[in-house]
């Protein structure tokens, strides 16, 4: 799914701008992203294309925990 998020916080590690989502620090163009992602389809289904891509699992999340510790 693609995400609209403060960059603020593991959003601004996760959401790769205007790839998978929107990083928008103030209310009017928070607002004006969400908006496009709800009205153009295209968009949407392109961002969501490459968030999937993106998505890794608990195995994957794991080992990355683990390496940061050894």
């Amino acid at each position: 799914m693609p995400a609209v998020a403060r960059p603020l916080g593991a959003a601004a590690d996760q959401v790769i701008e205007d790839v998978t989502g929107y990083l928008r620090d103030d209310d009017d163009a928070f607002a004006n992203a969400a908006l496009r992602l709800i009205g153009d389809d295209a968009t949407f289904e392109r961002m969501s294309r490459q968030a999937r891509l993106q998505r890794r699992g608990w195995r994957e999340a794991a080992a990355e925990f683990e390496a940061l510790w050894t």
